[in-house]
């Protein structure tokens, strides 16, 4: 048997399992240990977002925070490297 690549041409042998597959294995994955499991979060609501949920907890305000600055660097980096520099040093 020979072994044949994900974007093979033909359908049965490449995409077509894989498309089945994949909506099959996301629901198991993660759906199901959701369904599965009571899960509430214990704790601080400054850590665990109280009603608001996870997303409103102080961890992930500090994660958007990173993330928005580690961005923002790459900008400014981005910026220097295409302009010609400043006189004034502004850049």
């Amino acid at each position: 048997m020979k072994p044949t690549a994900l974007y093979s041409p033909e359908p049965a042998k490449g995409w077509l399992p894989w498309g089945a597959l994949a909506p099959v294995l996301c629901i198991v994955i993660v759906a199901l240990p959701a369904i599965a499991l009571k899960l509430t979060p214990t704790g601080p609501d400054l850590l665990t977002g109280g009603a608001q949920g996870p997303e409103g907890s102080f961890l992930c305000a500090l994660f958007f925070a990173a993330g928005s600055a580690v961005l923002f660097w790459r900008w400014r980096r981005k910026l220097r490297r295409e302009l010609p520099p400043s006189p004034r040093g502004v850049l």
